[in-house]
């Protein structure tokens, strides 16, 4: 176990380097955007923790979904990587997947301390659901990524700002789509609502992603013509 937490440390090690960068560039651009705001007289009239809560909520925004684009592209290096340094593929699947999980907590438990006018129990079920999407999305596209290369990123990156672009749309298009949305932001935010079955449904999902992530990962044969 210790040699597999050493391999998985030093595999992650360039990827938590990139998120630190990232995090360093929308920090900055939080500072830009301040600086902006006070001289256009944007910001007025509103409070400091309310501009921060703003800010925040736009530097999560952005940091999420650049470190979406950026797994994909690691996740080529370390698993090759992994698979050489004499990781079985459960080994490396069970240590990638806990370290995922640990980056969403700790950015959770950061947003808890930050946007203290937001319910704690709200932030974390939106981190466990934000978790299964990336599983989701690690097994529909990282993992295509690894076994097929660039054809594969690209596909990925045009079926993503399809659905970014076009599914508000879609679901004024779909019969029943924006009553689906509402309620299930209701879930979400209402704490009348069951939250055990809301867990339930939220771990479900999760244990879905993991599903979809792992029959995709184990067979893997590894392309790095990325």
């Amino acid at each position: 176990m210790s040699r597999d937490i050493r391999a998985t440390a030093q595999l992650k090690k360039y990827s938590e380097l990139y998120n630190l960068y990232i995090i360093i560039g929308v920090l900055i651009l939080d500072v830009v955007l301040y600086i902006v705001f006070c001289a256009t007289g944007v910001s007025e009239g509103t409070s400091a923790g309310e501009f921060i809560s703003m800010m925040y909520g736009i530097t999560v925004g952005i940091l999420c979904s650049a470190l979406v684009f950026v797994k994909m592209f690691m996740m080529v290096d370390e698993v090759s990587r992994g698979l050489c340094f004499g990781m079985t593929r459960r080994e490396l699947f069970i240590c990638m997947r806990i370290v995922d999980l640990l980056e969403i907590i700790v950015i959770a438990v950061i947003s808890t301390l930050v946007l203290r006018s937001v319910d704690a129990s709200l932030i974390f079920k939106i981190a466990f659901l934000v978790y299964g999407i990336i599983m989701v999305i690690e097994g529909l596209a990282g993992n295509n990524i690894i076994r097929y290369g660039k054809a594969a990123y690209w596909v990925f990156y045009i079926a993503f700002l399809g659905f970014f672009l076009g599914g508000p749309r879609l679901i004024g298009v779909i019969p029943g789509g924006e009553a689906f949305v509402e309620d299930l932001i209701e879930m979400f935010i209402n704490p009348a609502y069951n939250q055990g079955v809301l867990w339930a449904k939220i771990l479900g999902f999760n244990a879905f992603g993991l599903l979809i992530n792992w029959l995709t990962f184990r067979t893997l044969s590894v392309n790095t013509n990325v």
